[in-house]
């Protein structure tokens, strides 16, 4: 019971000055402090928190990724090659919604943490005709970007699924994939209609170059990064950092980059909230973990009383909300079902699944949530309201569905 107070004072502290407009770094900063005070106020788990944040592979191997695709961004963006693209698509399209959806939708293939980034500049083009708020972009980004987290068979949580449940993640995806069309279809209603939208359709756009070679030159460009990042991450197993130097300096020589240039991309690239928010994250998460929280809260549910299969979904809520990772609560949630719920069962698994990730979603502390904030300069809340709206009506689809299904 006291793991689950500890966490909840920390969470409200968290949401209180994040309300307040106070950076995200500052807010989960003071929510760690929180955490490590009702914990006893032990110096050991400060140092193993921040010794684990400071010589973690993943620590570091992370804020270079995110760097050096803030690099690419910087690249397309000044070049004019967002712009070409934007304006070929939108002649393939013929409406900026459809893009707005898609960018984010197909760029949520690759996983990676943090990874909103790549398509944020992308939304923001592409919202040019529209009069959309920093909270509405930040939406509709974080969002569609997540749309394939039920079924796409690579993503970490969807194995760690798989191997501690026994269950192929063949039957997972095919069981699971109408709550990735329902997400799209939610996420459609909520996020790409009303006079946000209405009242610019009337203003000028620039209009699409006819010449076809232009216009596939223009996609080439700016997809083609994108799909050379996946093909050395996915096929080649290479790492995130590598995989964006080189496809860094492969687009740098292309553009025939100046040493005057390559500086100045280096230097203007750098966004240090950004980066701070990721340590701050990552040492809240090692606090956690330091402190013995997690494994409170997960005897706590299990001595609770509480029927197994509401434990299970409890537990996976939970470690999505703090963690604010997919694979935080796949972690931790699923090696509880065959010792709690026995041999697998697809309904069961959906349910922990979409409870976990509605925890993520609503997570202050989910990576893809604080980079698109922080590339739009929008509010957390304000943008998190609409996504959270949309997340309550996926997870009352799943339930409705596993019960008529």
């Amino acid at each position: 019971m006291y793991a689950l107070l500890q966490i909840l004072a920390a969470l409200a502290l968290m949401i209180f000055l994040l309300n307040r407009r106070i950076h995200i770094s500052y807010a989960v900063l003071a929510a760690t402090a929180v955490l490590f005070v009702l914990s006893g106020f032990v110096p050991a788990h400060l140092g193993e928190a921040l010794y684990s944040t400071a010589v973690s592979f993943t620590t570091w191997n992370m804020v270079l990724t995110l760097y050096l695709v803030m690099c690419l961004e910087y690249l397309l963006r000044t070049s004019g090659i967002l712009k070409n693209f934007t304006l070929a698509a939108g002649n393939l399209f013929r409406d900026n919604r459809i893009i707005l959806a898609v960018m984010p939708a197909f760029l949520g293939f690759l996983p990676s943490l943090g990874g909103a980034i790549f398509s944020a500049p992308m939304v923001e083009e592409a919202a040019q005709p529209y009069k959309l708020s920093p909270e509405k972009k930040t939406a509709i980004n974080y969002w569609f970007r997540h749309v394939w987290e039920f079924c796409n068979p690579i993503l970490p949580s969807l194995l760690l699924a798989s191997s501690f449940t026994m269950i192929p993640i063949g039957e997972i995806v095919s069981h699971q994939f109408i709550m990735s069309f329902a997400a799209i279809f939610i996420g459609a209603v909520l996020m790409l209609r009303g006079k946000d939208y209405e009242l610019a359709e009337t203003d000028a756009e620039v209009p699409a170059s006819d010449n076809k070679k232009e216009q596939i030159m223009a996609v080439v460009l700016a997809i083609g990064p994108i799909l050379l990042n996946v093909f050395f991450v996915t096929v080649c197993n290479m790492n995130t950092t590598v995989s964006m130097l080189l496809i860094v300096a492969l687009l740098a020589l292309l553009l025939r980059y100046t040493p005057k240039q390559w500086i100045a991309m280096f230097r203007d690239s750098l966004n240090l909230p950004i980066i701070t928010s990721i340590l701050a994250i990552l040492f809240f998460q090692g606090m956690l973990y330091a402190t013995g929280t997690i494994d409170g809260l997960i005897t706590f549910f299990q001595s609770s009383g509480i029927p197994a299969l509401a434990v299970v979904c409890l537990t996976a809520f939970f470690m999505g909300l703090l963690t604010g990772l997919p694979q935080g609560f796949a972690a931790i949630a699923f090696p509880l079902i065959l010792p709690m719920l026995g041999p697998g069962s697809l309904d069961a698994l959906a349910l922990t699944y979409i409870c976990g990730l509605t925890g993520v979603m609503l997570s202050p502390a989910h990576l893809c949530l604080i980079v698109t904030v922080e590339y739009f300069h929008s509010t957390m809340f304000g943008s998190l309201k609409p996504a959270a709206i949309a997340q309550f009506l996926l997870l009352a689809f799943c339930f409705a569905w596993m019960m008529i299904f």
